[in-house]
């Protein structure tokens, strides 16, 4: 069984655990994470929500501007505390 790090951003109130060999990049909106051999990336982007737009118009916004360049899309909800739930769209590429 591999050994967990944990990656934490208090600003945004996420915790999530990943294994110590994967790689963390991270910049001023996004966190990713990378394999040690290349073949995995799990990346995570947050944005601010406009006047009167909601997590689901921007997840909306994103999808619809990428749709055609997604493969095996699976969007699974999400839960962080102090905001609204939210949705991830997973996708293969």
């Amino acid at each position: 069984m591999p050994a967990w790090s944990t990656y934490a951003n208090p600003g945004l109130g996420i915790q999530l655990q990943y294994p110590s060999d994967w790689q963390v990049h991270e910049d001023l909106n996004t966190v990713a994470f990378t394999r040690p051999d290349g073949l995995a990336l799990i990346a995570l982007d947050w944005q601010s929500l406009g006047p009167g737009q909601t997590s689901a118009d921007l997840m909306q916004d994103v999808v619809s501007h990428r749709l055609e360049q997604l493969s095996d899309a699976v969007v699974v909800p999400i839960e962080h505390e102090g905001g609204e739930p939210a949705e991830a769209l997973i996708t293969g590429e």
